[in-house]
């Protein structure tokens, strides 16, 4: 809510009156009446308070959305990369998963079906407005850009913005960091908001097929499979895990099968790791 209130801000005159609850911002028509202005923007930068950006990163990703190609692109960012030389073996394991997300968001950007990933993006505002919920509360309007039902509020409002016709495109270079959990128990936390955030936003998944669908510009399947993985990859592979530790094998369903199975994935993830240093 911190971002709703600010965007909600921007562009407009306003002036402070002291009330009851502390100071409150009163909109004005004229400049001249007011004693707060907050400026307006086409483009906006997301950023948390554990991230670094290159010194480029805005002027790269600007030039990219300024682009008559890209009119329609709606957020634009690099996935952040893990800090080098963490002390930890967990932060090690957890920073690698994140810098392997580098590759695979260009991959989903090639089949559209990338996601704003928080940590840092730079977004167009006009797309923001296209998604904006508005409600009146206790006498103030309150405007809804990034929604706030789930705790992955990136990813519900990149389906939010597919719905209304925008895409999203990952930047391939290497231009933010962020750090990563640096203890199981923050990681558990991290990865459990993840997996429960992307069950909860999935019926919107499904809105949005229609929606694409009554405006002549279907889903693809590539699409459909890359956007149901994201958002539940972390949780059906929690229960898998469970299962085959609690299902009790004998040795007939033990096969060389299931390990040539699982080999190609070992292959481009091992690929990827080294790719990635």
């Amino acid at each position: 809510m911190n971002l709703n209130a600010y965007i909600g801000l921007m562009g407009g005159f306003f002036r402070r009156e002291e009330g009851p609850d502390g100071t409150i911002l009163r909109p004005v028509a004229d400049r001249a009446d007011a004693d707060f202005v907050v400026s307006d923007s086409d483009y906006l930068l997301t950023l948390d308070a554990d991230s670094l950006l290159l010194r480029d990163y805005c002027l790269r990703l600007v030039y990219f959305l300024e682009q008559p190609d890209n009119a329609r692109v709606a957020v634009t960012q690099t996935p952040y990369s893990s800090f080098r030389g963490a002390p930890t073996r967990i932060e090690r394991l957890a920073g690698a998963t994140t810098d392997i997300q580098h590759i695979l968001h260009q991959g989903m950007s090639h089949y559209g079906a990338t996601f704003w990933v928080g940590a840092n993006a730079v977004i167009r505002k006009r797309a923001l407005e296209d998604i904006v919920e508005v409600e009146t509360v206790g006498g103030f309007e309150v405007r809804r850009y990034v929604q706030d039902r789930t705790v992955i509020e990136d990813t519900e409002s990149s389906i939010d913005l597919g719905t209304h016709g925008w895409t999203l495109v990952n930047y391939p270079e290497r231009l933010s960091y962020s750090a990563t959990p640096p203890d199981f128990g923050s990681l558990i936390v991290q990865r459990r908001r993840w997996a429960n955030g992307g069950l909860l936003i999935l019926p919107k998944l499904w809105q949005q097929l229609r929606e694409r669908r009554r405006q002549g510009h279907p889903v693809s399947l590539t699409e459909l499979f890359l956007r149901v993985n994201y958002m539940t990859s972390i949780a059906w592979a929690s229960f898998g895990l469970v299962f085959l530790l609690a299902y009790p094998y004998d040795s007939r369903l033990l096969s060389p099968v299931v390990v040539f199975a699982a080999l190609p994935y070992f292959l481009a993830m091992g690929s990827d790791l080294r790719y990635c240093g």
